[in-house]
Parts: structure tokens; sequence; C-alpha cells
């Protein structure tokens, strides 16, 4: 295995652990939703992330997760979940994305907290209608 493997594994490992944590840290649920893969657009249901103000989106087209952050029924920002430092997958922790290879935080606008990393995150275009959630890739 090599390294980015290995640190893409533990980083999957620590995120399941602090997704645990976040449950009990904060009144936001976080989930992971099923999605469609159409052409360059993830297609989620609305009625898949029921009450969630923050969902997780995997799809195999990405190396890391997409972020989906639902502020209202009309505003969404989606997060491509890989550190703009060193690539590591970046772990949701109420309202923070922190990384746990050297520390960066960015806010969950994808903004830059804490350094090491000094871009944003990645940030997907969404659109939405009555009962789906549309992300370009």
């Amino acid at each position: 295995m090599n390294r980015r493997n290995f640190t893409k594994n533990c980083g999957k490992l620590c995120f399941s652990a602090m997704l645990g944590a976040t449950f009990l840290q904060s009144c936001q649920t976080i989930q992971r939703v099923p999605n469609v893969l159409k052409g360059n657009q993830l297609i989620v249901n609305k009625s898949d992330c029921g009450d969630a103000k923050i969902v997780i989106i995997e799809t195999e087209k990405l190396p890391s997760s997409i972020y989906l952050n639902m502020s209202d029924e009309e505003n969404y920002i989606a997060l491509f979940m890989q550190c703009t430092h060193l690539q590591c997958d970046v772990i949701p922790s109420g309202n923070i994305l922190h990384c746990p290879c050297h520390g960066s935080e960015f806010s969950s606008t994808g903004k830059v907290l804490e350094s090491p990393a000094t871009e944003d995150l990645q940030q997907f275009k969404v659109t939405s209608d009555r009962e789906k959630i549309y992300i370009s890739l």
C-alpha cells in the first residue's frame, strides 16, 4: 500500500470515528445519501436527506466525498472533501471541516480557517427543484 492510499484509508477510519463524535457534539446530523450520476451531474433526492442540514455524498467519479451543506430549502453549498494542502480527506465536525493530516481547518462554506492550507476547498455548482438537488462536477 502506498502512502497516499494509507493516508486515505486512515482518513476514512478517522472520518467514521469523528462522524460518531459529531452526532454527540452538535444538533446537526450528518448522513450519507444515495445519488445518481448522470453525465457530469450528481442527483440527490431531497426526500433521502430528511431533516439533515449536512449530508455526505460519495461517487466513484471522485477520489473523495462531497459535503453538502443545506442552509435552507433553496441554498446549498457542495464542497469537495479533499484538503487543498496535501489532498487528505477532511472530516466534518459541527460547522468545521478538519484535515487530520496536518491540522488545516475549513468553514462549512469551504473557507480556510487554519493553515497550512492556503486555498479554500473546491466548491461545486448546485441547483435544485422541488424534489431533487443537482451537483455539477
